[in-house]
């Protein structure tokens, strides 16, 4: 029980970490684009991680190298339409949105009939948050489809990581899929033209701490998490995400939410609490990374 006083701290520590990143690299869009953040946040996380880890110190066979790369894909892809979200929502909607991907690996493995009331708390919320107003609090059609496409993403991301750590430890797995994940990235950033500022050093310094803040730290941290917290306590904790993304947003970008769009968000994020209750026991000390380290 005394772990928890220790792991606990460590994991909001992480959310804020991540979310923290998030509205930083949102201000930093003006400047490089969207795309270019995505691709400096990756590459600056994937050069931390790799220095990190040094995962070159341990084989990596033929046969393991498809689901790294596949991996790798959807972190990267994921990422990419995070920032793209991101760029026309609230952080915290944007958040909130992308939360309907773990949810709903989580919610497949549930088959009991009060588990129907959690699909239904988070189809309520993603309801809410649906552009249906035609007032000015309408929000962008175009970015809560780049953030459900991020979830579909987070979800894949989730899957190959699962099936991937049945071969290769996460060590090795997730400096290897971060560097992936930027390599993706890169004939997109090569495209978008918005490389100019890229030299300006205080833009490179901003890369770097997004990349350390977003998803560095946040990997390192877990290591000592994902070993001891049960995956029902992680799961309530994460829960908190969306609300931590939303303050972030409130403070930081000045990003003012509707009562209805708090509302949204609580439902999904009591969506989320139900759903951890209800995991097996038997799943309680499936690996947490791929829940968290991916991150916005």
């Amino acid at each position: 029980m005394s772990h928890l006083f220790t792991l606990v701290p460590l994991l909001l520590i992480t959310m804020v970490s991540i979310q923290s990143g998030a509205a930083f690299a949102k201000q930093l869009f003006p400047a490089v684009g969207v795309i270019s953040a995505a691709f400096l946040r990756l590459f600056f996380a994937a050069l931390t991680l790799l220095l990190l880890f040094r995962p070159w110190k341990k084989r990596l066979t033929l046969a393991n190298l498809p689901m790294v790369a596949l991996y790798g894909l959807s972190l990267g892809s994921m990422n990419m339409l995070c920032y793209l979200a991101m760029q026309r929502l609230p952080l915290g909607i944007a958040v909130a949105i992308e939360f309907i991907g773990p949810l709903a690996v989580a919610i497949s493995s549930l088959r009991k009939k009060i588990d129907l009331l959690w699909i239904l708390l988070a189809l309520l919320g993603l309801l809410f948050l649906l552009p249906i107003k035609t007032d000015q609090e309408s929000l962008d059609p175009i970015g809560i489809l780049y953030a459900l496409a991020s979830a579909l993403f987070w979800a894949l991301y989730i899957i190959f990581g699962k099936r991937a750590r049945t071969s290769i430890s996460t060590s090795q797995l997730v400096p290897l899929g971060v560097t992936i994940a930027s390599l993706i990235i890169f004939p997109f950033f090569l495209l978008t033209g918005e490389k100019e500022n890229l030299v300006i050093p205080s833009n490179l310094l901003s890369g770097a701490a997004i990349g350390v803040c977003s998803s560095a730290l946040p990997c390192f941290l877990e290591t000592f998490v994902m070993k001891s917290l049960s995956l029902t306590t992680f799961g309530i904790l994460m829960s908190l995400e969306p609300v931590v993304a939303a303050l972030f947003g409130l403070f930081l970008l000045d990003e003012q939410l509707s009562l209805f769009q708090w509302a949204a968000i609580g439902s999904i994020i009591f969506a989320s609490i139900g759903t951890s209750l209800r995991i097996p026991k038997k799943q309680e000390k499936i690996d947490l990374e791929a829940h968290e380290s991916a991150k916005n």
